[in-house]
């Protein structure tokens, strides 16, 4: 007689029960959550990347099924495994159908919600939801004085720092919310401008030694406050000030802190900050985004003179210090050698700083061309800091380094994303163009970096440079010369003009080339851009005399040499190839220059006369 659908039922839950489908079902849980819950814990600290926990979940979710299937057909026995025997029928007791469903439906849902469960906490670590959007506005100095304008930047760098580390949570970077500072647009309108769930309102007002802050956190669809408050801090208590409104914003947005974030603001509100310290910190950040590195560098050492123990000041510090040595309005050896240390101290004082790890992984690639140090810095600074755009930003060059140029592009790309207004990045995802021969691409990407920002030299470079390598000198030596003008006549850009001057002037390069040489009697340039000079003009035993001079300055651009054009001239020499395996730089094939189609100029860039 055909058997009802119960007797099926209770048939194969009894089979389960007798193969211990459950039971390995529940051991399988049990020990994989214990899997994922040490390596949620371990990984951080190992430096591994952040993919690796989700990789370990989406494994161990693969293999639940794998398991109950090996379960139903293997036994294991004291003879070894063998293959589970079918068996007789399982005749049903009286009233067992009924807790065997029930048993069986109850033992199933807690194993699948345990595992669920488990993968969840992996992927969304610490009670993380899906991510949503924030913008921090620049606070507004409601003071007449410039102090109370340094703090309320500072204010902004330093809240905006705790936020960008708040899980499940994308964060628009400083760089682009800075062109509403006092502005009278709203917040939906600033939401669909940024695309942003929320913004964060700020007022500020410094009386003396105490500080007023005003805050709302609104929603831009409704344009309804989600929450407000204010708060009286005296200076000594800024910190804590920032890390109340950091939690009031996690409180908001329903974003769980880690149990690392929860000790760095508990750390940050137990300190005491000395307001000089404090003043010249704020002074140095501020300076620093105007370009001013080396007297941001100044102010930025007067507060750690102060306060040796604030470590976002060694942070900025080493930052500033890095754009000074890469640069070459510095000497690189000693300044990254000076960035290696504050990079260090900032670090020692506050190991979830992302700037910090990243600046360090900076020395490693251009100071001792330790790609592996580098790299893993690099790796620990972008789980610290996901949406921070300088991360990705620096991450990206560290890729173009290394030969890795998709990678690069992608990091890139990224970082403009988190930050869509800020000229640098625009101009740099020009430059990734050039590095790819995309030119036309490289020309329109600086361009648009060029509206941003009209008098910015690096955009310049690299539109001259793309244009050079598309044949259109005439429009190259008028974008190179804005460089110069614009950069304060740097070397780097008077190389470049030299270099485009080559080809059809090659006195007037050879000039250039000579001016150079002798500025080195009393002042730091380049012996890179010297290689490139000679390179351009035939030289190439010049050119590589320089280059050995590049490796003993550790001058900025080196680690770049293995896919610049402008050092074409030497691909085809042994001796260029031997020179960059002595640094582990890999010598990339360079797109060839082609002809370009003309287009306007941009109207802020000078005439060539």
């Amino acid at each position: 007689m055909a058997m009802s659908l119960r007797d099926r039922v209770f048939r194969l839950f009894e089979e389960f029960r007798r193969r211990r489908v459950f039971r390995i079902a529940a051991v399988y849980a049990i020990v994989g959550y214990g899997v994922m819950e040490a390596a949620n814990n371990f990984f951080g600290p190992l430096n591994l990347p952040p993919w690796t926990n989700t990789l370990v979940a989406v494994l161990l979710l693969c293999g639940f099924p794998v398991a109950l299937v090996m379960a139903w057909l293997f036994d294991i026995t004291p003879e070894g495994v063998k293959r589970s025997d079918p068996g007789a029928p399982v005749a049903p007791p009286p009233g067992a159908r009924r807790y065997a469903r029930a048993g069986g439906l109850l033992g199933a849902g807690m194993v699948i919600a345990l595992v669920t469960f488990g993968g969840y906490s992996m992927v969304w670590p610490e009670g993380r939801s899906p991510a949503r959007s924030l913008a921090v506005l620049p606070f507004e100095n409601l003071g007449s004085d410039a102090e109370g304008e340094y703090l309320a930047a500072g204010m902004t760098e330093d809240v905006l720092g705790h936020v960008l580390a708040l899980p499940g949570l994308r964060v628009v970077s400083r760089t682009s919310v800075m062109q509403y500072k006092r502005t009278r647009k709203s917040a939906p309108d600033i939401g669909r401008e940024l695309g942003v769930d929320y913004v964060l309102e700020s007022t500020l007002r410094r009386d003396r030694d105490l500080v007023r802050v005003a805050v709302r956190l609104v929603d831009t669809r409704t344009d309804e406050p989600v929450w407000s408050d204010s708060y009286d801090r005296e200076m000594t208590r800024v910190l804590a000030l920032q890390t109340d409104i950091a939690r009031a914003i996690a409180s908001g947005l329903d974003a769980r802190l880690t149990r690392s974030q929860d000790r760095r603001l508990a750390a940050a509100a137990a300190r005491q900050v000395n307001p000089d310290a404090y003043d010249a910190y704020v002074r140095g950040v501020h300076l620093a985004d105007g370009g001013r590195h080396a007297d941001a560098a100044e102010s930025l050492e007067r507060s750690i003179a102060i306060d040796p123990d604030y470590a976002p000041a060694h942070a900025a510090l080493a930052r500033s210090l890095f754009f000074l040595g890469f640069y070459g309005f510095a000497p690189p050896a000693e300044t990254f050698a000076r960035m290696r240390l504050a990079a260090q101290n900032a670090v020692d004082g506050d190991e979830l700083l992302a700037d910090a790890h990243a600046t360090l992984a900076l020395y490693y690639a251009h100071h001792d061309w330790n790609w592996g140090e580098a790299e893993a810095h690099f790796l620990t600074a972008l789980e610290l800091g996901p949406n921070n755009a300088q991360v990705h930003h620096d991450y990206a060059h560290f890729l173009l380094a290394r030969g890795r140029v998709a990678e690069s592009a992608r990091e890139s790309s990224l970082a403009s994303a988190l930050d869509p207004a800020n000229s640098m990045l625009a101009a740099c995802a020009g430059w990734h163009g050039f590095t790819n021969g995309e030119y036309d691409d490289a020309v329109h990407r600086s361009r648009q970096a060029l509206m941003m920002m009209p008098d910015m030299f690096w955009p310049e470079l690299v539109l001259g440079w793309a244009y050079e390598r598309t044949g259109r000198t005439e429009d190259a030596l008028v974008a190179l010369r804005a460089a110069l003008e614009h950069s304060n006549r740097s070397n780097l850009a008077l190389a470049s003009l030299g270099h485009a001057m080559a080809p059809g002037q090659p006195a007037e390069a050879r000039r250039i080339a000579a001016e150079m040489e002798a500025a080195r009697a009393h002042k730091y340039v380049s012996a890179y851009d010297l290689a490139v000079l000679h390179t351009a003009l035939g030289d190439l035993d010049r050119g590589l005399h320089w280059l050995a001079e590049a490796r003993t300055e550790r001058a900025g651009f080196l680690v770049h040499a293995g896919w610049d054009p402008r050092l074409a001239n030497l691909h085809d020499d042994p001796r260029f190839e031997a020179f960059l395996a002595g640094m582990g730089v890999p010598r990339q094939p360079l797109p060839a220059p082609r002809r370009g189609t003309a287009e306007p100029m941009p109207m802020a860039m000078p005439m060539a006369s």
